[in-house]
């Protein structure tokens, strides 16, 4: 914890004060040692004398029983230099939390915004079903002309049709690790797990400790289970906070299924950089981990529409398209099968703007056939079969805003974005080839991302992060071991952040400096950590 600016004259004094006095403590113990000796020397004739001419006694290098040097760094109103004891600082949180907070006082929160939400939710689909009526009505010639489409926005969309067929229990997305850089106290590094429980699982990124938040999450018992039908893991770039725990996972999993009498295991598909490869098959030549790896360029959207298109086309018309080579076809295989045992339709990955070798990731599920009986006047009633569209997932990996990344997770129905400044650290954010809080929420509204999540925070925020008026009624904010079941919790994920803007408390309204009092107050407020030092003037950026 660092001192604000204007407490720099005081940290100043408070130095040299505490030096003045450890060169009193100096003297004082110098003028005490000569004492002691000269009276041991002379003394009652008892003892021996000593020689004008011996040395005097060497100064001492640590003075006993008092420590006049111990600094305790906190906030302003608690700093000082401490010279009576050696007591650890008392612990202080990372945000002001409000402890007043009555629990049905939440509790009504989250359900005054559920209400404006499914409200917003309601008049959404109003909408959209009044204009599609509208289009069927109107013959071809007497449709208007097509009008300048209106620029995107962060309000409240209709429920899509890929969510309304999904029961409770069918798809569940867990974070097991929502910061960045290294593992801290209140979030892990990125690790997110998705559970299709009736198929398989996988993994998106697998920082270090993944296996441990599993474990953590779902019992021994149930992170054997998971790792058992565990189909792939999918790695976004070769920092180590994304990739670092993946051999623990391999080999843990090919324990575990030895142990359940598997003497072969058969291989885990594992999409990640080339560079990865390099990394697993060093640790490889330690302990075994049984893997195939297939790197994050062969599954791109034009890999898979070549082979779509060759797998479609006359032998005559074949050369007409990109012709994948035997790796390639053998990768994308392994892929497709270990999608098939899922119940995906594909995973496609997209190159994004990090370091070298960053990708993005679309996890695309099979559409669903629901039986329809259509009604007649004159005939009988029918079946017809009505095609349902799969739910789509998006994770960003660590990006700038680019385009390919707005394509990939147009109309997705979760789009997972990394999300590590806060709005003011622009010039951080583009160093790092980070994205900010803006940026993310910007690119699932362009994209009409049914729901954005942010996560992967700097650890500079360690319990929520800052969050202000850029944020749209389709965002949430995501927490280690959380757990988002696509029917239940996903449409209505968004109403919990008001709560959870009630319970951190704004560093303004602690401090003063306006708060709530008036509109300009209200429509600058964030939401986050509290000043650093605990200075009543705004968070030093």
């Amino acid at each position: 914890m660092f001192p604000p600016r204007s407490a720099k004259a005081a940290w100043t004094q408070r130095i040299a004060w505490a030096t003045d006095r450890a060169k009193v403590a100096d003297d004082n113990w110098v003028r005490a040692a000569a004492a002691a000796a000269a009276n041991n020397g002379s003394g009652d004739g008892a003892g021996t004398t000593t020689s004008s001419s011996s040395p005097p006694p060497p100064t001492p290098i640590v003075h006993p029983g008092v420590n006049n040097t111990k600094y305790v760094l906190m906030p302003v109103d608690k700093q000082r230099v401490d010279a009576t004891d050696a007591r650890a600082p008392p612990a202080m949180s990372g945000s002001y939390i409000n402890y007043d907070l009555a629990p049905h006082a939440l509790k009504k929160i989250v359900a005054d915004a559920e209400a404006t939400r499914s409200a917003a939710a309601a008049k959404a689909e109003a909408e959209a079903e009044a204009s599609s009526a509208l289009e069927l009505e109107l013959e071809p010639e007497a449709k208007p002309a097509e009008a300048k489409p209106k620029p995107p926005t962060g309000a409240e969309l209709p429920t899509p049709r890929a969510l309304r067929g999904l029961r409770e229990g069918d798809v569940e997305l867990s974070f097991l690790g929502t910061g960045s850089s290294a593992p801290a106290k209140y979030r892990n590094v990125s690790g997110i797990f998705l559970d299709v429980p009736s198929r398989g699982c996988m993994f998106l990124d697998a920082g270090e400790g993944t296996f441990g938040q599993l474990n953590r999450l779902y019992g021994a018992a149930g992170a054997d289970a998971r790792l058992r039908r565990l189909k792939m893991i999918w790695i976004s770039h070769v920092h180590a906070d994304h990739h670092v725990g993946v051999p623990t996972l391999l080999a843990e999993r090919r324990a575990r299924m030895i142990a359940s009498g598997i003497e072969n295991p058969p291989p885990l598909v594992v999409v990640g950089p080339p560079a990865l490869r390099r990394y697993l098959l060093a640790y490889e030549q330690v302990q075994p981990l049984c893997y195939h790896f297939v790197a994050c360029h062969e599954v791109r959207e034009d890999r898979w529409a070549a082979a779509a298109a060759n797998a479609d086309a006359d032998a005559a018309d074949a050369r007409r398209f990109p012709s994948l080579g035997f790796y390639e076809e053998r990768s994308l295989n392994l892929v497709r099968a270990a999608c098939e045992e899922m119940g995906l339709a594909r995973v496609v990955s997209a190159p994004v703007v990090h370091c070298a070798q960053s990708y993005a990731v679309s996890v695309e599920a099979k559409p669903r056939e629901k039986e329809l009986v259509v009604e007649s006047e004159n005939a009988p009633a029918e079946k017809a079969a009505d095609v349902v569209p799969g739910w789509k997932l998006v994770y960003s990996g660590d990006t700038r805003p680019c385009e390919s990344l707005t394509r990939l997770a147009t109309d997705a129905t979760v789009l997972v974005h990394e999300a590590t400044f806060e709005n003011d650290m622009d010039e951080d954010a583009i160093k790092k080839r980070h994205s900010t809080t803006r940026d993310a929420v910007r690119t699932g509204v362009e994209a009409r991302a049914y729901r954005t999540i942010l996560t992967h925070f700097s650890q500079r925020y360690p319990k929520i992060p800052v969050l202000d008026e850029s944020v749209s009624e389709r965002t949430a904010v995501a927490f280690d071991m959380m757990r988002v079941d696509f029917a239940r919790d996903l449409p209505r994920l968004p109403s919990l952040v008001p709560a959870v803007q009630a319970v951190f408390l704004d560093p303004e309204e602690v401090f003063g400096g306006g708060g709530n009092n008036t509109a300009a107050a209200n429509k600058k407020k964030k939401w986050g950590p509290p000043p650093r030092g605990g200075s009543k003037s705004p968070p030093r950026r």
